[in-house]
């Protein structure tokens, strides 16, 4: 399975690390310079930019994906990140965890 996580800081490279060790590819995308440590993961594929921009998204080549992850640290670009191009098909899923008190916006955001 292909993976892109949006944000490489602590957890996404976390997740990153955890994935790959079950054998998945991985890229990690990050718009902090600082984060941008692809030493810390070498085995995935690594993309400088914000995942909230279309056009990084698909310079990434993330339609290639099976699943994205938006890990960011910040809920409001996680929403962003989440939000499919499509509609939903029957037997996707689309998994969103607030870390904060923005949790009823998104929901009623989302239609829930």
């Amino acid at each position: 399975m292909r993976v892109a996580i949006a944000g490489a800081g602590a957890v996404g490279r976390s997740i990153a690390a955890e994935l790959i060790d079950g054998r998945h590819q991985v890229m990690l995308i990050e718009r902090e310079a600082d984060q941008f440590e692809p030493q810390t993961v070498e085995q995935a594929d690594w993309v400088l930019g914000d995942a909230c921009e279309v056009s990084i998204l698909e310079e990434s080549g993330i339609e290639q994906c099976d699943v994205v992850i938006a890990a960011t640290g910040d809920d409001k670009a996680n929403l962003v990140v989440s939000q499919p191009e499509d509609p939903l098909e029957p037997g996707d899923e689309l998994l969103f965890v607030a870390t904060s008190d923005v949790e009823p916006e998104i929901r009623t955001a989302l239609g829930y």
